[in-house]
């Protein structure tokens, strides 16, 4: 199983060639963003019947929150998708909740962030913001 979910990924890294390295009956997964899976080489891996995927991101992405979404790859066979609904349920919505409870609370009680990543030594802002 291969589940994406880096946004520093580039465009199209999942390309055919690198999806034909998967084994038969593997199951991409991605929640990442549409653009970084070669669509037309998905949906001829899922056609052919070699790989399976669940995706929640899609390229490109619907317009807007209203509108159609038509794709070819809809349509395939061994595709499980969701329309970038995925952190959208009440368990999702309770567990970022808690996590960013957890976060803050660690940082009142240590002045540490966990699991902080790019922290800037001095930020880029020139002024703060207070509510």
């Amino acid at each position: 199983m291969l589940i994406v979910h880096s946004k520093k990924v580039t465009a199209e890294t999942l390309n055919a060639a690198r999806l034909a390295l998967m084994k038969p009956n593997a199951i991409l997964i991605n929640t990442a963003r549409g653009e970084i899976v070669d669509q037309p080489a998905l949906l001829a891996a899922l056609q052919a019947g070699k790989i399976r995927s669940g995706l929640d991101v899609f390229d490109p992405e619907p317009a807007e929150g209203t509108a159609d979404f038509t794709d070819p790859i809809l349509d395939a066979p061994n595709l499980c998708g969701t329309h970038h609904i995925g952190a959208s349920t009440e368990q999702t919505q309770d567990a970022i909740a808690e996590e960013a409870f957890r976060v803050v609370s660690a940082f009142v009680k240590t002045g540490e962030v966990p699991n902080c990543v790019n922290l800037a030594k001095r930020p880029p802002a020139k002024c703060q913001l207070i509510v």
